[in-house]
């Protein structure tokens, strides 16, 4: 019986270990990410601007949607008609606020696709001189994952600054692995 509870004893110390690592991991990769203002990470000997949380206006998997896209609103009609859009056959939430004179919105969709396990993201932003790069990041499911039978359209939308030049989406693929 000693052995016994010797061994549950361990069991939850190496349990707690993994959880508290794991924690500071998060919290050392994820825990800025959040925050209220802009942060910049050096990539590819670049600087990217990662997006505050209040960026992200809408990111869900069961958007109207039918074809892949990329598309830079900068007007509030053409803002009103694709949120309107996004939400045909369902009761659309209020337009959440964008001041076009500093902002600009960066849709993206992989469009309609046949199963779960996609999943679409806007990092950060990028300047290329007088042009503003947005960085999404496309994840699919390996070749040997189990999915869910069910249509998925990964859709993000979300608040950018505004830039005098071109604005342009850079698209980085990942592949899920089960």
């Amino acid at each position: 019986m000693h052995n016994d509870t010797r061994r549950r004893t361990l069991r939850v110390h190496y349990t707690a270990s993994v959880a508290w690592r794991t924690s500071l991991l998060c919290i050392l990769m994820l825990g800025g990410a959040t925050t209220a203002c802009s942060q910049n990470v050096q990539t590819q000997n670049q600087t990217m601007d990662q997006l505050p949380a209040a960026a992200r206006l809408l990111q869900t998997q069961s958007a109207t949607v039918g074809e892949p896209e990329q598309r830079i609103v900068r007007d509030p009609a053409a803002w009103a008609a694709l949120w309107a859009s996004l939400h045909a056959g369902m009761p659309a939430p209020p337009l959440p606020p964008v001041d076009f004179a500093r902002e600009v919105v960066a849709f993206a969709t992989m469009g309609t696709r046949s199963t779960g396990g996609f999943e679409l993201n806007v990092t950060g932003t990028r300047r290329v001189g007088q042009d503003l790069e947005v960085v999404l990041v496309e994840t699919v499911p390996a070749a040997d994952c189990m999915l869910p039978q069910a249509e998925t359209a990964p859709t993000v939308v979300v608040r950018v600054p505004s830039a005098p030049g071109a604005m342009r989406f850079t698209v980085q693929r990942k592949t899920q692995r089960c």
